[in-house]
């Protein structure tokens, strides 16, 4: 299964939330007892790994996440840069599959607080 393409904006210096639900058809998938990350930064360097006890919530039956940065966290990503993200569901059992990637891209503070 080939990962989907989901680019994101969002404003830095802001708290940012992104669920999303993990279907196999119509139907959410069973993610009971799984983890997750969620990495973003440029392609050379990983700027922000999430996992569960970082800003990752992993749902059950439902098959939802929920991705969470804190404003300290957007606060390192600078406008006019490129980043990439990329969203992994590991299962109990450790197989890997890799979700959503994108770009990430930040717009900058007005007035930085």
């Amino acid at each position: 299964m080939l990962a989907g393409t989901h680019d994101m904006m969002f404003d830095a210096g802001a708290t940012f939330t992104f669920p999303f639900v993990w279907l196999a058809g119509c139907e959410p998938v069973d993610i009971t007892g799984f983890s997750a990350r969620f990495q973003a930064g440029t392609a050379e360097d990983e700027m922000l790994i999430l996992d569960e006890t970082t800003g990752v919530a992993v749902g059950g039956v439902d098959g939802k996440f929920v991705v969470s940065l804190t404003p300290e966290q957007t606060a390192l990503f600078m406008e006019g840069s490129l980043y990439y993200y990329e969203f992994e569901a590991v299962s109990p059992s450790g197989v890997v599959t890799r979700l959503l990637r994108g770009t990430f891209e930040p717009r900058a503070e007005y007035f930085g607080a």
